[in-house]
């Protein structure tokens, strides 16, 4: 499986979630599904943090579907504009590569602007709810530094879902995510392009719209 592969699984996987959490709740089938979503986003941003020549522009990148996402997401997990409650994953997302690149370039700087740094994504994390957390952080901080044989990538998927797993037991069955970790070939496959910077926000925003007048 080629990282194209990985990712359209990844958002079927997240949209059967989605559909699952706000029309057919009591369908926990569909939520344990949709457990595959987030540790294949999140080795698949550590993939994507290995390969760019310009990490700042993929943080960027990352940071402004964040922002684009906050009110679709917010409609569709509280129905308001806007809340403080929960911010969605991009955010967990950029700051899981702002502390890879911390930790990649420590031997550039003062180890103490390294700390402090890692003490920004920390701080951000525990005083902003964010779907995930330092969670997500720590789980894609995980995946880029275990990315180098599928044995590795195995054993860092499946570190990052005994993590995500202290958010929520539900998360056990993220191990199913663990398989298509292993046969990834480490290929491009098709451009995606923005495609997946622009169906996230457009989905949530999709699923909302269809809930207030089904």
């Amino acid at each position: 499986m080629n990282s194209f592969h990985l990712r359209m699984l990844a958002m079927i996987t997240m949209l059967i979630d989605h559909v699952g959490a706000t029309f057919f709740p009591e369908e926990m089938g569909l939520r344990f599904i949709g457990r595959i979503a987030f540790i294949l986003f999140a080795f698949l941003t550590a993939e994507g943090m290995y390969y760019t020549k310009n990490k700042n522009a993929y943080i960027k990148r990352l940071l402004l579907c964040g922002v684009l996402s906050e009110i679709p997401f917010d409609l569709m997990v509280s129905g308001q504009l806007f809340t403080l409650e929960m911010q969605n994953v991009c955010f967990v997302l950029a700051l899981g590569v702002i502390a890879c690149k911390l930790l990649e370039e420590r031997k550039q700087r003062e180890t103490i602007v390294t700390l402090l740094g890692l003490g920004g994504v920390l701080a951000i994390t525990y005083y902003i709810p964010m779907d995930y957390g330092l969670a997500g952080v720590i789980s894609v901080v995980i995946m880029y530094y275990l990315n180098h044989t599928r044995k590795s990538r195995v054993i860092g998927a499946v570190g990052s879902v005994a993590v995500t797993m202290l958010v929520s037991p539900l998360q056990v069955f993220a191990l199913l995510a663990v398989p298509f970790v292993y046969f990834y070939n480490e290929e491009q496959g098709k451009r995606y392009g923005y495609f997946f910077y622009l169906f996230y926000p457009l989905h949530m925003l999709i699923i909302w719209l269809v809930y207030i007048v089904r």
